[in-house]
């Protein structure tokens, strides 16, 4: 064992048995035998979650030793017993978490890993944990029988609701000496506990009146809502915290202000706060009266129910700020911005920076048609202004446009492909490539689509935005690289077809996963280009789905690629191919000779296939 190790120990001992230590004697914390907020748990699963399972031998001596130098009712053997429990419940919470997922984030970065937090760690664990503990108790005649249900309830609760509010709390913050509390988002956090303490106390005030009670409760929820968006689940974490504290200080049934207790004998044993720590002044706790048990279960509901509902809207505010600025940081690397139109709220612009460099009114959409693209001027002379994209994504009953989105894209980046196009070939195709499936007809498709999942279906339009930007951003991408690997061929294509069954296609993707996947280079969107033809132009069965079959053919250096589907071959007339494979042939011949070939065929009655032939350089 490693001396960092041993001080782990020593640590997490220490903090067990200053939280059970304040826990118990805070008379106002516990209105039965057994306390309806015990940090300790929490404080346990932190640690060990932190320092591993060596910090099980911490959890032990640390709450042993409340028993043996705090109880004079208590046998010596049941001290020593009890903190079992409260071991058993730590180990199986860690082991719980652990065969979730081994690479959980314990900073709790998604929604999801708070939610199987809440779900996992605090109640079988604290389950166990009282079974254990009330039995051993029960058994030594210690709590009276008929008080057995009553304190086996408020026991597991107790413990789940440390484990809830405290772990989290923990985990977050483990950071905090290097927390810039003087960083904007710093402030908003002490900002908020001041303001959020501030509001509790005048609203627990004895001289307010009700009118004004109700007032503040208006004032503080918009408040709360405001403080877990702008700080995220570290602000949750402490909101919890501060509202638990206010909570059992001024709320709890029959308690008194903790100043009171401090200077007041400590229950029956006429022992005060400093006299306590002695290890010769033993504590007889005395069992408080059956109703009060009721109490103790409404406190534990009302904390409960705050950290269940703070701690996943912190982790969700985070997890869509992360998220919109990494969009931003996409459109801005892009020199470009979404922007909206309503009858109702005018246009908006959502990068301030290129709202400033267009004229005040811009012209960026033309409301006689359903979607369009126009040239936008900027007011530097010397800046080639902006393309924008605009389509009509609600419309009233006379078809007036209502609301309208769009996006202006910088013309810079056009300019630079002109000046490649007369400069290379090979430069030539790529852009050529990019147009093709960055084409407007694509982009009005899914604004239109985003614009009605956004307000049928949010969960699914987040799922269609994230496909829809790495599926963009591949193809974005792909212009940097002459070859990808088959696999990232692949990925890119389920992302097409999924956000084609999100649109309310049905698509059914086949395809047989192979070793060589990874080892086999093609042009980017070789095979995107082979699907969008299967999707466009394919017939699907008689239950209305689509199959696609994706083949990988390989005969020593020979490699066929073989997309397959239901449908006919259109003859144009001229015995031209679509334009798409043509680009494809060309590209391929630049990257893998004259010996490569694209043909489109027909492999069998009613059924189209588009083969792909080429020699592995290596």
């Amino acid at each position: 064992m490693s001396k960092r190790t041993i001080l782990q120990i020593f640590g997490t001992a220490s903090a067990q048995f200053v939280l059970a230590y304040l826990t118990l004697y805070i008379q106002a914390i516990y209105p039965v035998w057994s306390s309806p907020f015990w940090p300790a748990s929490g404080a346990a699963l932190a640690a060990c979650i932190l320092g591993g399972p060596w910090m099980l031998l911490g959890v032990y001596i640390g709450l042993a030793l409340p028993n043996l130098t705090l109880w004079s009712a208590t046998p010596n053997w049941i001290s020593l017993v009890l903190p079992i429990g409260n071991v058993m419940e730590t180990a199986l919470a860690w082991l719980l978490l652990k065969s979730i997922h081994k690479r959980f984030d314990y900073r709790f970065s998604r929604v999801n890993q708070i939610s199987w937090f809440l779900v996992v760690a605090p109640w079988i664990p604290a389950a166990i944990s009282t079974i254990f503990v009330q039995t051993s108790l029960l058994w030594a005649g210690i709590v009276p029988q008929e008080r057995f249900p009553g304190e086996l309830l408020v026991f597991w609760l107790g413990n789940a609701t440390g484990i809830i509010l405290v772990t989290p709390l923990i985990l977050v913050w483990r950071d905090i000496s290097k927390y810039n509390w003087f960083s904007r988002k710093g402030f908003r956090v002490l900002l908020l506990l001041a303001t959020v303490s501030i509001a509790l106390w005048i609203f627990h005030s004895d001289t307010i009146l009700s009118i004004c009670r109700m007032a503040l409760i208006i004032i503080t929820i918009p408040l709360f809502v405001w403080g877990i968006w702008s700080t995220g689940i570290r602000g949750a974490t402490l909101l919890c915290l501060l509202a638990s504290f206010f909570y059992f200080i001024y709320d709890v049934p029959n308690s008194r202000p903790l100043s009171l207790l401090i200077n007041e004998r400590h229950l029956q044993a006429n022992i005060g706060f400093a006299g306590i720590l002695k290890l010769d002044s033993p504590l007889n706790r005395i069992l408080p009266p059956a109703p009060i048990i009721d109490e103790g279960l409404e406190q534990i509901g009302i904390l409960t129910a705050l950290c269940l509902t703070f701690l996943p809207l912190g982790v969700a505010a985070d997890e869509l700020r992360r998220r919109g600025e990494q969009d931003d940081l996409i459109m801005k690397a892009l020199d470009s911005t979404f922007w909206t139109w309503s009858s109702k709220d005018g246009l908006l612009i959502f990068n301030e920076k290129i709202a400033r460099e267009i004229t005040s009114q811009p012209l960026l959409f033309q409301a006689h048609l359903p979607s369009g693209l126009l040239t936008v001027p900027a007011k530097n002379p010397q800046h080639p202004g902006y393309l924008s994209y605009w389509a009509v994504t609600e419309a009233g009953s006379q078809l007036e446009p209502l609301v309208i989105t769009g996006i202006l894209q910088s013309r810079t980046e056009v300019s630079q492909r002109k000046v490649a196009e007369q400069t290379a070939e090979r430069a030539t195709l790529e852009i050529q490539a990019l147009r093709s499936h960055l084409n407007p007809h694509l982009i009005f498709n899914c604004l239109t689509g985003l614009r009605a999942m956004i307000r049928s279906n949010p969960e699914l339009a987040r799922d269609f935005t994230s496909r829809l930007a790495r599926f963009f951003r591949a193809v974005v991408d792909s212009q940097v690289s002459t070859l990808i690997t088959l696999a990232h061929e692949i990925e890119i294509c389920s992302d097409y077809i999924s956000m084609e069954n999100i649109r309310g296609r049905k698509i059914r993707f086949l395809h047989d996963p192979r070793s060589t996947d990874s080892s086999i280079f093609i042009p980017p969107l070789s095979l995107v280009t082979l699907i969008e033809n299967a999707v466009k132009h394919g017939q699907a069965d008689e239950h209305s789905v689509l199959s696609v079959e994706l083949i990988c053919q390989s005969e020593g250096k020979l490699i066929t690629l073989i997309v397959r589907n239901r449908g006919e071959i259109r003859d144009k007339g001229k015995g031209t191919q679509p334009g798409g494979l043509s680009l494809l042939r060309q590209q391929l011949s630049m990257t893998h000779g004259s010996t490569s070939s694209i043909e489109l065929l027909k492999s069998a009655p009613h059924f189209v296939e588009a083969r792909i032939t080429f020699s592995d350089p290596r």
